[in-house]
């Protein structure tokens, strides 16, 4: 998206540390989950919110509301992130403008809060609401244990 296109108010954010795959690509997680009365979430989509397939989805060790599913991102990416505190939700649609070493550079397209969003999703894309509400969804899933935004991954042989 070009900088004319950007959303009104769109504001940068340089502070989303990434991950390396083996082989050296950039990846985020998504992560989070509910507690009793508060969670957090964040969920990785494709540039038109579509699911992604991440090349890791871990199995074992402490899980509960930690990183579920590792992907890879470039820019365009979109990555939702949600704090949701005794039901009251807050949501940030980003889209990622740049990678440079281990930090992405993000743009903030819109937000959800004290009851209302700042700019129609529909404007910029209709194809987010799956993602938005699966980050709603996990910041409220107790203990989450596992991805919500995700394609399935392909089995993998290791011998």
């Amino acid at each position: 998206m070009a900088d004319e296109e950007a959303s009104p108010g769109a504001r940068p954010r340089v502070d989303l540390d990434i991950e390396r795959t083996a082989k050296g690509l950039p990846a985020l997680w998504e992560c989070g989950g509910g507690y009793t009365s508060t969670g957090y979430a964040q969920v990785i989509a494709g540039e038109n919110g579509e699911m992604l397939t991440p090349v890791y989805i871990p199995r074992g060790g402490p899980l509960a509301n930690g990183n579920h599913a590792l992907f890879v991102v470039e820019e365009g990416t979109v990555v939702v992130t949600v704090i949701q505190k005794h039901g009251d939700v807050s949501v940030q649609v980003w889209r990622i403008k740049g990678i440079v070493n281990d930090q992405v550079t993000t743009e903030l397209i819109t937000e959800y809060r004290l009851g209302e969003w700042t700019s129609d999703l529909e404007e910029w894309q209709p194809g987010i609401h799956a993602a938005v509400q699966a980050a709603v969804d996990k910041a409220s899933c107790y203990h989450c244990r596992e991805p919500h935004y995700a394609l399935p991954m392909p089995e993998q042989k290791v011998i």
